[in-house]
């Protein structure tokens, strides 16, 4: 569970899952984003094994955004 938090902080933060740079700053707000979300899934009272998958479809959603993104950056260079 700490693993899949930090990963998704990270890529929330922009740093790109293929490798790259990133920002101290911006790690901090996808860190920020990941307890807000924690946070008020606690307090619907939701279970911790969905907030893991909660957080789980957040992480997944930030790494397609960065793959297309990625790709759009390639097809303009191209």
């Amino acid at each position: 569970a700490l693993a899949l938090t930090a990963i998704a902080a990270v890529v929330l933060g922009g740093t790109a899952i293929t490798g790259g740079r990133g920002s101290m700053l911006r790690t901090f707000a996808g860190v920020a984003l990941i307890a807000v979300l924690r946070n008020g899934l606690d307090n619907l009272g939701v279970e911790f094994a969905y907030q893991n998958i909660w957080i789980g479809v957040v992480f997944i959603l930030a790494a397609c955004s960065q793959l297309v993104r990625l790709r759009g950056a390639t097809r303009r260079t191209a």
